[in-house]
């Protein structure tokens, strides 16, 4: 799969990697079955800028990026919610494709409209098998966060 630059230009993903995504979803529906994409839009501005109908899902390199911002996977899944950890898969920095590609009022071009949130656009299809591990969101201490994890020990993997 390419994603699509706002001017048109389909590219390849930035790198692959390790990555972290937040959801109710739980680990019994996710182990089993993985997650599917909401959409086919594979226009990367329009996922940024939250299309329903995105092929993407967004991640975050750790599960939270910033508390005061509302920004990472233990925000995305909020308390009792789930963050998934991904391995090896196809991932877009969004902040770095989209620098300078964004158009603006009067002619300018700018940036992504969530600069610093460090988010890497994945495949909104993840098959269980890229799925390392999940870990329960819980508040303490004032904060979201992640205290235990549990592998994925499906024969999926």
């Amino acid at each position: 799969m390419k994603a699509i630059l706002p001017c048109g230009t389909e590219i390849q993903r930035s790198h692959f990697g390790q990555s972290y995504h937040g959801t109710p979803l739980t680990p019994d529906e996710v182990f089993r079955d993985g997650l599917t994409a909401k959409g086919d839009d594979r226009g990367l501005l329009e996922h940024v800028r939250g299309n329903k109908h995105s092929a993407f899902r967004g991640t975050t390199s750790v599960p939270t990026v910033s508390r005061e911002m509302r920004q990472g996977a233990t925000e995305w899944a909020g308390e009792g919610g789930w963050v998934y950890q991904f391995d090896d898969v196809a991932c877009w920095d969004v902040d770095k494709e989209l620098e300078g590609r964004v158009r603006l009022p009067g002619g300018l071009f700018g940036n992504s409209p969530h600069l610093g949130e460090c988010e890497c656009a994945v495949p909104g299809i993840i098959a269980p098998k890229l799925i390392k591990r999940a870990g329960q969101v819980e508040s303490r201490y004032g904060h979201l966060r992640v205290v235990r994890w549990q592998e994925n020990k499906t024969d999926n993997n």
